[in-house]
């Protein structure tokens, strides 16, 4: 049922913002940014647009991608680590873009376990240098979430990140995720972590027998 009203309510933020979701008017702002000496960061996230229409862009509207690629290669040479742009590399399934090390770009950030987001670009990445980052980071969390047992956000947030993180080692992880993964659901976890592990489980081993 969260689910169900969680799409529903992307539903409706889609519609009512559709006018500033056009990934053809995010990138003529990228590339006007693009052409300054000192491009400022981006007003704007896109947070829409790059959820909903980036995964596929390459595919969808590969002279689009392009021109982003581009964009964000220039504006990455001007600007390390521009939050935007190494964004959209990754979900462009750029380990690197130009000599901007994208992968390296994300695990600079700072990482917090109720902002999946990173780990999400991590994983679009599609790079098995994501893979121990992810393993690296769910350690990391693990005490803190351990600690607070009986508080729901927190709980509620670990959740929510380990679904993010299993779901990015199915796309990224190598054989060392895969055993990590398969220790975690030796444990008594949230069912939805679990469903996500044992998913990214079979993702990995599919890869790996190719």
């Amino acid at each position: 049922m969260r689910s169900l009203v969680v799409v529903i309510a992307l539903l409706v933020a889609r519609g009512a913002y559709a006018g500033e979701c056009s990934v053809e008017d995010m990138t003529s702002t990228i590339e006007a940014r693009a052409k300054k000496a000192a491009p400022p960061a981006s007003e704007s996230d896109f947070h829409l647009c790059l959820w909903w229409d980036m995964p596929t862009l390459s595919t969808d509207q590969p002279k689009l991608a392009k021109r982003l690629r581009v964009a964000c290669e220039t504006i990455l040479t001007k600007r390390v680590d521009d939050e935007l742009c190494t964004n959209i590399a990754a979900l462009l399934h750029e380990e690197k873009l130009g000599k901007t090390d994208i992968v390296a770009a994300l695990d600079r950030r700072e990482h917090f376990m109720a902002d999946p987001h990173t780990i999400d670009f991590l994983g679009a990445t599609s790079s098995v240098r994501a893979s121990p980052i992810i393993v690296r980071l769910w350690k990391q969390f693990q005490p803190a979430a351990d600690a607070k047992p009986n508080d729901t956000n927190v709980q509620n947030d670990w959740a929510a990140w380990r679904v993010s993180a299993a779901q990015a080692l199915g796309a990224t992880g190598d054989a060392d995720a895969r055993t990590f993964l398969a220790d975690q659901i030796t444990h008594k976890i949230d069912r939805g972590v679990k469903r996500a592990a044992t998913a990214a489980i079979h993702a990995i081993d599919k890869r790996l027998a190719k």
